[in-house]
């Protein structure tokens, strides 16, 4: 697929693409907003530009860039395990903005199981996912880390459990026939409830004694369950102990596009801030796409994320945001998710996210 018009086809859109997790990001609310492709449309020429989601595209090669970063001009907004993969195998990216919605890590057990507190984990068999078909098994890496960091609140190591390994269906390929999102996104709603289903079935089938949760799936396994948490990593008092896939998430950009076209870089992110200050001032409605978003209720939403939800929304780069993606990339090198380190410098580009500031700025000025 050719992605950029050439001098014998001017008139040929160029086509940008975007992927997103669905997590709560300034991003998700200005795409459901359609700030996005607006923004897009409006640019220069009309027709100039094509705003295409990689959800919404058959090709597995497409798709699979929500990880890899492997095909031209994507921005991607989400969880920060697979852009690190994918720089740590050489893709041309640049980090450009960092946001911080803390997500609900939580380790869960059923209520008539004994254990109460990580300590009672020592020799229990914990449920632990692989995925073989995805180049990042980002799920894998992201339960190792909560599980890592509840055992070591009780002195404990991963060494001290059982591991019960399960072959995950749960994966970024699209199978023939399988029926794409509405939203374009790669999260369906069949893929979100077998998530739930290769949680939940076997701990209630007594096969695990203890599984790890993340964003509203522990919330919504209390109500269904009577689930019982006993490690919630989100409640960690010192932030830094909160970094996992989706705490922080990154936005990133393919550098051809930041190269050759910085004022796309610049309109998507003076929507992403625009989208941030109508958030501070409309939780209710912020609830209400997120809830699209994740596919799930209102009230799970709101009971998942609390008021971080409005205003983590922030995006920046600051040595507190900077340092956490440091540290997932320090976990994932230890872990052996990724073989080779990068310079996390070499990796940011500032100047994208301090010209759009300004501009903001300037533009919000103007108008109070």
């Amino acid at each position: 697929m050719n992605t950029v018009a050439n001098s014998a086809d001017t008139q040929a859109p160029l086509q940008v693409w975007y992927s997103r997790c669905p997590v709560p990001t300034p991003f998700a609310v200005a795409l459901k907003l359609g700030w996005l492709q607006h923004a897009l449309e409006a640019q220069d020429a009309p027709g100039r530009y094509e705003w295409c989601s990689l959800g919404d595209s058959r090709d597995e090669r497409i798709r699979a860039a929500h990880y890899t970063h492997a095909h031209v001009d994507v921005f991607r907004h989400g969880g920060n395990i697979p852009p690190i993969w994918a720089r740590a195998h050489g893709a041309d990216t640049r980090l450009i903005g960092i946001s911080w919605v803390t997500m609900r890590q939580q380790v869960q057990v059923l209520a008539d199981s004994g254990i109460r507190s990580p300590a009672d984990l020592k020799g229990k068999r914990l449920l632990i996912q692989r995925n073989d078909n995805d180049v990042i098994d980002y799920w894998r890496a992201s339960t190792l880390r909560t599980y890592e960091a509840a055992l070591h609140s009780a002195g404990l190591s991963l060494d001290d459990v059982q591991w019960v390994e399960q072959t995950s269906q749960v994966g970024a390929r699209h199978k023939p026939g399988d029926a794409l999102s509405p939203d374009g996104s790669l999260w369906t709603n069949l893929r979100s409830q077998a998530r739930r289903r290769e949680l939940l079935l076997p701990l209630v089938r007594g096969e695990v004694d203890a599984i790890a949760t993340q964003a509203h799936y522990g919330v919504e396994f209390e109500g269904l369950i009577d689930a019982r948490t006993i490690f919630d990593r989100s409640l960690a008092e010192d932030p830094a102990e909160r970094v996992n896939n989706d705490t922080p998430d990154v936005l990133t950009v393919s550098g051809r596009l930041l190269r050759e076209r910085p004022e796309i870089v610049q309109t998507v992110l003076r929507q992403l801030l625009r989208a941030r200050d109508w958030a501070g001032s409309h939780r209710t409605e912020v609830v209400q796409l997120m809830a699209q978003e994740f596919k799930t209720s209102e009230a799970l939403v709101d009971a998942s994320w609390g008021e971080d939800l409005t205003s983590g929304l922030d995006l920046d780069l600051t040595p507190r945001k900077v340092a956490a993606i440091q540290s997932q990339h320090d976990f994932l090198l230890r872990q052996g998710f990724i073989d080779q380190a990068f310079d996390l410098a070499e990796w940011i580009d500032e100047s994208p996210l301090l010209e759009a500031q300004r501009a903001h700025a300037a533009a919000q000025a103007v108008t109070n």
